[in-house]
C-alpha cells in the first residue's frame, strides 16, 4: 500500500461492511440450481428446530395465517438423517400439499431415531387472508448428509431441491 500505513491498513479492515450473522441455528448456503441448510442444535430437539426454521425461513411467508390450528407430527426412522430428511418433508407436504403453514414448532421429544412435535399454524390460502409464500421447496435430500456431532453441538448440511 503505497502512502497508507500498516494500520491504516487494518482499520480499513476492521471498518469494512460484514455479513449480518445467519439467524441462530442455521444459515443457508448456495448450491447449484438448490438450496442448502447448515443446522446446529445441542440437542437433537433443537437440531430439528432449527432444521424447520431454517426451511421455513426459505418460504418468507408474507403475513400469518388468520385461523390458527395445533397438529401432531410423529417421525421414527433407522438414522438420523432419515429423522432429519422425513421431518423436513413432513413440513413441505404440509405447506405444499395442505396449504397449511407452521408458525410456531415445539419438539416434545427428540432423538437420533425420531422426533414427536406440536406444530401450530393455518392455512395459506384462506379467502379472508391468504398468506404469500415467496419460495417453493419440492423436498428434502439426502445428498451430502451426515449428522455429526462437533463439541457440544449436533451439526448437519442438507440440500432442499427448489
Amino acid at each position: 500500500m503505497i502512502g497508507r500505513s500498516r494500520r491504516d491498513g487494518a482499520a480499513a479492515l476492521r471498518d469494512r461492511p460484514r455479513p449480518a450473522p445467519a439467524a441462530p441455528g442455521f444459515r443457508t448456503v448456495p448450491h447449484i440450481s438448490d438450496v442448502g441448510l447448515e443446522i446446529r442444535g445441542r440437542t437433537w430437539e433443537e437440531l430439528y428446530l432449527n432444521a424447520a426454521r431454517g426451511l421455513l425461513s426459505l418460504y418468507a411467508p408474507e403475513g400469518k395465517p388468520l385461523k390458527e390450528s395445533v397438529r401432531k407430527a410423529a417421525v421414527e426412522a433407522e438414522s438420523p438423517e432419515d429423522t432429519l430428511v422425513l421431518w423436513l418433508n413432513e413440513i413441505i407436504f404440509l405447506v405444499s400439499t395442505k396449504h397449511w403453514l407452521p408458525t410456531r414448532i415445539i419438539i416434545r421429544e427428540g432423538g437420533p431415531k425420531g422426533l414427536e412435535a406440536e406444530l401450530r399454524g393455518g392455512p395459506t390460502d384462506a379467502a379472508e387472508r391468504p398468506v404469500r409464500l415467496k419460495g417453493e421447496i419440492k423436498a428434502a435430500t439426502y445428498h451430502n448428509l451426515k449428522v455429526r456431532r462437533r463439541g457440544a453441538f449436533l451439526s448437519a448440511g442438507i440440500v432442499l431441491d427448489v
